[in-house]
């Protein structure tokens, strides 16, 4: 078998620890909660597959982390969380996302701090890439999913162990921004101003 592979932005300590596949479980509101581990030369690939299932009209999500300026502002002391600012771009056709992803792609897949997804107007059913990666499905019809999971060669597991059960103290992940073209992930929401793209609101990450 071989390791799972991170992407350019992501470090996590025993990766030989992580499976690919994926775990299905359902949410207090009874949603079904779709987890997955994704290696990273298959993001793009199972990530394009997923949301070509999602239901039309969608909005564009990306989640950044907060300038440094507001979050001294907004923590007291070392324990404080940080902070994440999130964008939205709404009222989008598939293709219509799919251009706007394939633009910054290299850049939401590689960069290990941004959050990025697409998810219908009609309902639950949204596919995102979130924190280290990991895919977060939440829908109201699963199956289509679980199907293009299997017709794809991905695992069930009851317990998947995702990035983050393999931290400690002494062995912690670590997420990094990188550069693409000339362009960081704090450029995305200024570029896509005109096209409709705004703040929403900041969260704890």
């Amino acid at each position: 078998m071989s390791i799972f592979e991170t992407v350019k932005g992501i470090s996590i300590p025993f990766p030989e620890k992580i499976n690919e596949g994926f775990e299905i479980k359902l949410t207090d509101q009874s949603h079904t909660h779709i987890t997955a581990n994704i290696s990273a030369n298959k993001i793009d690939f199972v990530f394009t597959k997923l949301v070509s299932l999602v239901i039309p009209l969608g909005f564009f999500v990306i989640e950044i982390p907060t300038n440094q300026k507001d979050e001294k502002d907004l923590r007291k002391s070392d324990n404080d969380p940080c902070h994440r600012d999130v964008y939205y771009l709404d009222g989008l056709e598939l293709n219509e996302f799919f251009n706007i992803y394939n633009e910054f792609k290299e850049l939401l897949i590689h960069d290990g701090e941004i959050n990025f997804g697409f998810g219908s107007h009609n309902g639950i059913d949204e596919v995102l890439v979130g924190s280290y990666k990991i895919f977060s499905i939440l829908t109201d019809d699963p199956n289509k999913y679980l199907l293009k999971f299997d017709e794809m060669g991905f695992s069930k597991y009851d317990n998947l162990a995702v990035a983050q059960d393999t931290f400690s103290e002494n062995h912690p992940g670590s997420r990094s921004t990188i550069r693409v073209n000339g362009k960081l992930i704090y450029d995305i929401p200024e570029i896509l101003k005109d096209r409709g793209m705004y703040f929403s609101k900041r969260i704890e990450d």
